[in-house]
């Protein structure tokens, strides 16, 4: 679970600095882009799924939580559920956690207690030096973590975002697009 909600803190980092550089490119209201994140822990099934586009698939009512953690989260801040809240507190991160004022009523689930995990300078400077710093490979840290393995997860997942924010840059000048927000 820590290293998941780390990675989820490396995103919302990462993010933050992608938005940052396209500001200069696209323009102030690029500073609307931003993520939600959302964390929930339990027994999920997964399996892939056949057809025209074969994909490996979770399902279980952990994802289903997952999901609302997201939906219902803010932007720029990373949402936990009672049951991830509980585990990382168990890993001695009681410091990271704040409780939301009031529960959050999810789809299907009712009325949930939800924390948002704090995010400090330290970790953005962090994630960001690390991304570019593969001189651990091969280690392992503290928490017996393959360093070298989050740190290609982390950069797959921000040239992923990069590349669909890129696309979004090449549409927002064209006539056509142009015209079409003009009709919404």
């Amino acid at each position: 679970m820590l290293v998941m909600a780390k990675f989820a803190m490396d995103c919302l980092a990462v993010m933050d600095l992608v938005t940052e550089k396209l500001v200069v490119v696209l323009g102030p209201d690029t500073n609307a882009l931003k993520l939600r994140v959302g964390l929930h822990s339990g027994p999920v099934v997964a399996g892939v799924l056949r057809g025209d586009k074969s994909r490996f698939q979770l399902f279980g009512d952990a994802m289903n939580t997952a999901s609302r953690m997201e939906s219902t989260g803010v932007p720029s801040r990373f949402q936990v559920s009672q049951e991830t809240a509980d585990l990382l507190i168990r890993e001695g991160k009681k410091s990271w956690l704040t409780q939301r004022k009031d529960p959050v009523t999810a789809k299907g689930k009712g009325e949930l207690v939800t924390y948002f995990v704090q995010r400090s300078s330290r970790n953005r400077t962090a994630s960001i030096s690390n991304l570019n710093d593969v001189s651990d490979a091969g280690r392992l840290s503290d928490d017996t973590v393959d360093v070298t393995a989050v740190h290609r997860n982390t950069h797959w997942t921000v040239e992923v975002l990069s590349g669909l924010l890129k696309e979004i840059a090449k549409f927002r000048g064209t006539p056509s697009i142009s015209r079409l927000r003009k009709g919404y």
